[in-house]
């Protein structure tokens, strides 16, 4: 009787499992002492992105070359099952008892995003936070944009420095004119302050070009009018105005920089760039009033 109780777990123990969950880095092959091969990752199985919970998952020998051309950020499921209990013995979780993953085989799904792309500017200081275990890093911050005329706003998530960057992200600073593209996260609902009870969807976001950079007083002419081509470029009317009032010279906007912008952005546009020349008018005037 006993024998069959056995033969019974074991079969229940051989029993597939599945696991499923976003690649947290690309799958890393390593070459043991004994000449085994194994490939290593982490995938994130919680049903929020801003709350991971991170599963190592280990795939041997033969099953390594399912995992061939994964990338991180991928959604997949896993077929296999747990391994052996181990106790981590260092860091923040040392004493805490783990069960690795042991795939043997893997299916890459769909993860249905549409990738979303928005110019702006930073409303505040990226503020970056390390999460869960193994720790990931996560930088959070809000763009500001205009639409139809309206200003907008979308708060913004970076894994992991899984992002494709010309200036990390965790460094981004208020005011920087950046373009960042992605998809939208899990929906949230807001707990506390004036929206408490709105629901949000935050842009994950996979790639971001900083445009041009707070601009200094030490900036010199060409970055002034970079900035302001820029602006004009993307239809950008109020970062136009920052522009001018910067510093910038107007006789860099050419008619070319108009290409690709509707009527009502091209008109938006000119008229900042017409309000300036006013102000600048009224100044020079009074200021030739001014007796010495």
């Amino acid at each position: 009787m006993k024998s069959q109780e056995v033969e019974q777990e074991q079969k229940v123990k051989q029993e597939p499992l599945t696991c499923k969950g976003y690649l947290g880095n690309d799958p890393e092959v390593k070459t043991l002492d004994g000449g085994k091969q194994v490939a290593n990752f982490v995938i994130n199985t919680a049903a929020k992105e801003e709350n991971p919970v991170w599963q190592k998952v280990q795939i041997w020998e033969e099953n390594i070359k399912k995992s061939e051309g994964l990338k991180k950020g991928d959604l997949i499921e896993l077929s296999g099952n747990y391994g052996k209990e181990y106790e981590l013995k260092q860091g923040d979780h040392a004493g805490e008892f783990r069960k690795d993953f042991v795939a043997k085989d893997i299916t890459k799904l769909s993860a249905d995003k549409e990738t979303l792309t928005f110019k702006g500017n930073l409303v505040d200081n990226s503020v970056t936070k390390e999460l869960g275990e193994p720790k990931t890093k996560v930088s959070t911050f809000s763009i500001g944009y205009s639409e139809d005329d309206k200003s907008k706003y979308v708060n913004c998530q970076a894994w992991n420095n899984s992002v494709k960057y010309n200036t990390p992200v965790d460094l981004l600073k208020k005011g920087d004119f950046v373009e960042v593209s992605g998809h939208l996260g899990k929906e949230y609902t807001l707990q506390n302050g004036e929206h408490k009870g709105e629901t949000r969807r935050d842009l994950i976001v996979t790639e971001c070009k900083v445009i041009s950079h707070q601009m200094k007083r030490s900036a010199n002419q060409e970055e002034k009018d970079g900035h302001l081509v820029e602006a004009v470029k993307t239809g950008n009317y109020k970062e136009v105005g920052i522009a001018l009032q910067s510093g910038a010279d107007k006789k860099a906007i050419k008619p070319e920089h108009f290409s690709g912008l509707s009527e009502k952005q091209t008109k938006a546009v000119n008229d900042v760039v017409t309000k300036h020349e006013l102000k600048q008018e009224q100044g020079e005037k009074k200021n030739s009033g001014i007796k010495m």
